[in-house]
């Protein structure tokens, strides 16, 4: 199941196009490293973050805010399956269209495997001012998911606002930093829970900010969950003694391998003959015979079985390893 791993230490940006995210601590191979970033105003990044290739956008800057006005709050999340943590850089980096007014996170997620899910959900303010800010519901809410709550919020000019956002829920695991100097700061935090479960709702969840000055802000909610999968073995099948016998699991969806066990009969490993997209083939015994395989497909630390029957109509006298004919057939030697 997905389990939060550790978070870098964020750093404040103020007048810079350049938003560095520190690696993670302890990033291992099989995580996602997700880097986020809050901004002010009309900033984009064009590409996803530079230094490490392979990261994929989960939502852009420009997908979370209706307006591109000065004040106005965006936000950007990427993340990355790590292959090979130890080739990694200490960091990546964003580059913004123009300067950067705000606060990056980076964290890891292990315990996912290479196919994990992530569902967004966001919610904006527009040119109001708001001291608190909602973190949006998120659906689906499976069991096992790991839940995030990230919030951005923009202090328009030099006030006193101390900066501190705290979510609703003390139980959180929490990283609210220090604010930014300058004009225009935009601070932010991070939460993560495990859910669903006692004590924990993927509803959602209110954020306050300390201080006595604020304006917009966009509140995040990212659910990462384990992958479903469908395990198909496929049909059970008849078959005279010296056919071609091939078991397909194409049916199956989600899996990142699949392995096949024969749980029932009897038949020579030796003479089992792995194919292209994890099929399997054999030539049919002498009959009559019962042959059980079963299918186990998995995803990171989610795995699925299935079955499958070959009957082996009466015939033949023993088993013989054949060519394949034209017809379908086992030329014996």
């Amino acid at each position: 199941m997905p389990a939060h791993r550790s978070a870098a230490t964020p750093a404040a940006v103020t007048s810079s196009t350049s938003v560095v995210f520190p690696k993670p601590v302890g990033l291992a191979d099989g995580d996602w490293w997700y880097v986020a970033t809050g901004v002010r105003g009309s900033v984009t990044f064009a590409a996803p973050p530079s230094g490490s290739s392979g990261f994929e956008a989960v939502t852009d800057a420009s997908g979370t805010s209706g307006s591109t006005t000065a004040s106005n709050v965006r936000a950007a999340v990427y993340r990355k399956l790590i292959t090979n943590a130890a080739g990694e850089p200490g960091s990546v980096t964003l580059t913004g269209s123009v300067n950067v007014f705000g606060m990056p996170f980076s964290w890891a997620v292990s315990g996912a495997g290479v196919d994990i899910s992530d569902f967004i959900a966001l919610l904006t303010a527009d040119s109001d001012s708001n001291a608190s800010v909602v973190s949006p519901a998120v659906t689906p809410s499976d069991a096992g998911s790991l839940v995030y709550r990230l919030m951005f919020m923009n202090f328009p000019t030099a006030g006193a606002a101390s900066g501190i956002i705290t979510p609703a829920d003390a139980t959180e695991a929490f990283i609210s930093p220090s604010m930014p100097s300058g004009t225009q700061r935009v601070s932010g935090g991070l939460a993560y829970e495990a859910g669903p479960g006692a004590g924990v709702s993927t509803g959602t969840e209110a954020w306050t900010v300390g201080g006595a000055e604020w304006g917009p802000a966009v509140g995040i909610t990212i659910a990462i969950y384990p992958p479903s999968i469908n395990t198909d073995a496929g049909d059970d099948q008849t078959v005279a003694p010296g056919t071609l016998v091939t078991l397909d699991p194409s049916g199956t969806v989600g899996a990142d391998t699949r392995e096949w066990d024969l749980i029932s009969g009897t038949y020579p490993a030796a003479h089992l003959i792995p194919g292209v997209g994890d099929t399997l083939s054999f030539i049919a015994p002498t009959g009559p015979a019962d042959l059980t395989f079963q299918l186990t497909a998995t995803a990171g630390a989610v795995s699925g079985t299935d079955s499958v029957d070959v009957h082996v109509t009466a015939g033949g006298s023993g088993l013989r390893v054949g060519i394949l004919g034209v017809s379908g057939q086992a030329d014996y030697l």
